[in-house]
């Protein structure tokens, strides 16, 4: 529908429903220009009625707008002076919110509404921040966890897992009034991430200065069992492979590398070699007989913190699931008896005399150093 502008006479197209019933103007340029001649100066405009009040603090006067004044209780000349007034008379019980508190739900909403606009109350939330100074089995354990599936920005860090029971467990030991909050994923066969967000400068700072992405930190000897469990659970797997225990563990080349230096010189572990897995990904395999026992029950030793089903692989195949005799504890009598007959009897002939598998047989026989005769 075409109107006239009501400034410089120019036809123009516009929506009916965009059309005033007072002024139409095709341009900002000629609302502006028709706005300095006709309207808003001198008394035609609302600010020319202004009357002079005096502030309620500080008794300074002031010009204000007679439709203000109406509307306000008390006046003041600035926001100093309101803050001021405030505090002098609305303290304790004069307070309009004195004995009014939140709801736990109401203060996780308005954390969630502050952390996107980008005003992250971060020390609102009372946690301990010493938590990586004075380390204990559950901060070794997020060391880890943080070193595999965690991210360290500038003012918070965050862990990021598909098991929630597990983000669940460290926030009830070291961070019990934190939220976790389930982010949904893009892909229909891949489950939704559970994220655990701590903010904290101190805290950010601590982890920075440890290079927890890069290097393992100095842990104690006694703490660093937890900490290899906690990156195993973010990025380890653990299998049943035709009879066997697999442990593997996922990451970059030079972290892994030194990942296996450490377990090798402080808890004498065999040399492993860092292998390419696929894509882009490297990897570090724990197998044969004994190795992948001896690393599960060191890393799992007085555990408190770990992913239950990873946990449950190793109990069921340590306990003999799915007939697996191999690992049933060895008896007095029966190393007696493997020292006795081993070095003369067939070995076939004699792991079924015992109930245990052929390759059992030569593990223990190996561990004991008891060896074959030789025949001429």
């Amino acid at each position: 529908m075409f109107v006239k502008c009501d400034w410089c006479g120019k036809e123009f197209d516009r929506f009916p429903s965009e059309i005033h019933y007072k002024r139409n103007f095709c341009s900002v340029r000629c609302n502006n220009k028709w706005q300095r001649k006709n309207a808003l100066r001198g008394e035609s405009s609302p600010l020319w009625s202004r009357k002079k009040v005096s502030c309620g603090y500080c008794e300074r006067e002031f010009w204000k707008e007679k439709g203000r004044i109406k509307r306000a209780r008390l006046n003041f000349c600035s926001r100093k002076c309101v803050g001021m007034w405030m505090s002098k008379h609305q303290r304790g019980e004069n307070n309009p919110m004195y004995g009014r508190t939140h709801s736990l739900e109401t203060k996780r909403k308005m954390s969630k509404t502050w952390f996107k606009a980008g005003n992250i109350p971060y020390n609102r939330i009372q946690f301990n921040e010493d938590v990586f100074w004075d380390l204990t089995q559950e901060s070794a354990y997020l060391l880890g966890l943080i070193a595999s599936d965690g991210h360290v920005g500038d003012k918070e860090f965050r862990i990021s897992l598909c098991d929630r029971e597990l983000v669940e467990k460290v926030r009830n030991s070291l961070f019990p009034e934190h939220h976790i909050s389930e982010v949904q994923s893009n892909y229909p066969n891949h489950r939704n991430q559970h994220m655990l967000i701590v903010g904290s400068k101190r805290v950010v700072r601590r982890l920075l200065e440890l290079k927890i992405k890069s290097q393992i930190p100095l842990i104690p000897d006694d703490l660093f069992s937890h900490y290899v469990r906690g990156f195993f659970d973010g990025d380890g797997s653990i299998c049943v492979y035709r009879g066997a225990l697999i442990v593997n563990f996922y990451g970059n080349k030079e972290f892994l590398g030194k990942l296996e230096s450490e377990l090798r010189k402080r808890h004498g572990f065999k040399r492993r070699t860092v292998v390419k897995g696929k894509g882009e990904g490297w990897r570090i395999g724990y197998g044969g007989s004994l190795l992948p026992l001896k690393l599960c029950k060191w890393m799992y030793t007085d555990a408190r913190i770990y992913l239950e089903r990873k946990h449950k692989v190793f109990i069921n195949y340590f306990a003999g699931w799915s007939n697996n005799r191999r690992w049933k504890p060895w008896i007095e009598n029966e190393i007696s008896l493997l020292k006795e007959r081993y070095p003369c009897t067939n070995t076939r002939e004699l792991s079924r005399r015992l109930g245990r598998t052929y390759a059992s047989v030569r593990a223990r026989a190996s561990l004991l150093n008891v060896k074959k005769e030789v025949r001429l």
